[in-house]
């Protein structure tokens, strides 16, 4: 704190040190877990990281909750889908995860069922 006159006019100013934060935000996927196979083409993602944190899953800005839950539907393509979430702090610092799950089309083993059926005239 200092103390400044300037004529007739008395300012009292004070400087105030912020330590910066160093740390990047905790960040984790509780939903899917690595390696999951999945059926539908549509996975929700849902984990936790710090209150405030800005996040992104596949490039898709999603929204922190106050407790610092999230969750965000994701479209999945046919094999092997990464989904890679970043979560970033007030201060700039960065934290990355990614896991990948399979998404298995049921589709084309349906049509082949039904075009066995029709041959061996189950149909």
């Amino acid at each position: 704190v200092w103390c400044q006159s300037v004529d007739t006019r008395f300012d009292i100013r004070s400087n105030r040190y912020v330590k910066p934060d160093t740390q990047p935000p905790s960040l984790t996927i509780s939903n899917p877990t690595e390696g999951t196979v999945i059926g539908t083409q549509h996975v929700t993602v849902s984990g936790m990281t710090e209150p405030g944190s800005f996040l992104s899953v596949n490039g898709i800005y999603v929204s922190v909750r106050s407790d610092g839950s999230f969750s965000c539907a994701i479209d999945l393509f046919d094999g092997l889908n990464p989904i890679d979430a970043i979560a970033m702090d007030e201060w700039g610092n960065c934290a990355e995860i990614q896991i990948t799950v399979t998404y298995n089309d049921p589709l084309p083993s349906l049509i082949s069922d039904v075009i066995s059926m029709e041959i061996n005239g189950a149909g």
